[in-house]
This record gives C-alpha cells, sequence and structure tokens, in this order.
C-alpha cells in the first residue's frame, strides 16, 4: 500500500496486494479452500473491490475467471445486486463447459471470524420443475436460490418462510442458500 502509486500498473503487484488484503481482512488465504470466508467490513470490501477492478482494467478479458467471480461476490455483498447479476450471467455462461467447479460454494458470509452467518427468507418465486426456489433474505433485501434439494423437509412454497433460516454461499452461478445442517462431509 505504500507504493501504490507506483505498482498500481503491475499486475502481479496487484494479485499479491489483493491475496495479503484478503488475508488481513478474513484470516483465511484467498481460494484456501471450499466455504471460505468473505470480509465482513465495508471498508474491507471496497478496499478488495479497487483491487479488483485495476486487475480488470489491466488484464481485461484475458483475465482469471475467478477475480471475476469475486468481484460479483463482493458487489453483491456491498448491495450492487444488479451488477453482481450482471457478472454472475456472463460468468456462467464463459464457464459453462470449462470448468466443473463452477457449482462449488467458494466462499461463506461469516460473522466476523469463520462461523457462517444465519439469515432468514421468504420464498418468492417457486420452480418446482428446475427443482428451485427464489428466496428473498430478510436482513439484506437481497435474493438467493435455493436447491429444493438441499431443504428436502421443508414445504417451500411462495410466501413461506425458510424454517430454521441458511446460510449464504456463493459460486460462479450466484448467491445460494445453504441449510445449516449437511450429510456427510458437510458442516
Amino acid at each position: 500500500r505504500g507504493r501504490f502509486d507506483k505498482t498500481r500498473s503491475d499486475a502481479r503487484c496487484l494479485r499479491y496486494l489483493l491475496r495479503a488484503e484478503w488475508l488481513v481482512a478474513t484470516s483465511t488465504f484467498l481460494f484456501g479452500g471450499e466455504r471460505s470466508p468473505i470480509p465482513d467490513r465495508d471498508d474491507d470490501l471496497h478496499k478488495i473491490l479497487e483491487l479488483l477492478d485495476l486487475l480488470g482494467g489491466l488484464e481485461g478479458s484475458l483475465g482469471d475467471p475467478r477475480m471475476e467471480y469475486l468481484r460479483a461476490v463482493l458487489l453483491w455483498r456491498t448491495r450492487k445486486e444488479h451488477a453482481a447479476r450482471d457478472l454472475w450471467r456472463a460468468l456462467s455462461q464463459e464457464t459453462a463447459f470449462a470448468d466443473p467447479r463452477r457449482i462449488v460454494s467458494h466462499h461463506c458470509w461469516t460473522e466476523p471470524g469463520v462461523q457462517p452467518r444465519l439469515f432468514q427468507g421468504r420464498v418468492t418465486r417457486s420452480d418446482p420443475r428446475n427443482k428451485r426456489v427464489r428466496v428473498e433474505v430478510e436482513e439484506i433485501r437481497q435474493e438467493v436460490e435455493l436447491l429444493l434439494r438441499d431443504f428436502p423437509d421443508l414445504d417451500l412454497r411462495r410466501g413461506t418462510s425458510v424454517q430454521g433460516g441458511f446460510y449464504i454461499a456463493f459460486n460462479y452461478i450466484g448467491p445460494v442458500a445453504e441449510p445449516t445442517r449437511r450429510g456427510k462431509g458437510g458442516r
């Protein structure tokens, strides 16, 4: 940061700074594992978004899809839902056949620390044919996808609440509701 004026046009330096800022903000490595925490403080989110914007400007369309995914997550987290969804839509199309890990939950919204944050929500759209519903998250007034297979015991018709709450995780397709209890190998 002390030499930012000299390093802002060097993609390698910006990537290093991005990893360092992420580590300081979350106490975890960037893309260090599944369901890793995202920064919880607004100033950290904005600092990292600035770095991602600079990187995107330097690398253009040759950039790493993970950085576009990360940018979408942070935009969504800072309540720029439409811009984030546009990025996720493009990213979903770009990685549809190239990246099998695009549906992996890379990050999770956590409380300060590593404990996932519990959210409440109400079903706004139900599409049983696609085996998913849309849920509006009460605390933030944004929507997430919920896969019916992850919540098999709940009646999730339009207007109903998601009993017991859920966590919010992110993949290359967008934000998804995750159950507070997972099957084998999960939380």
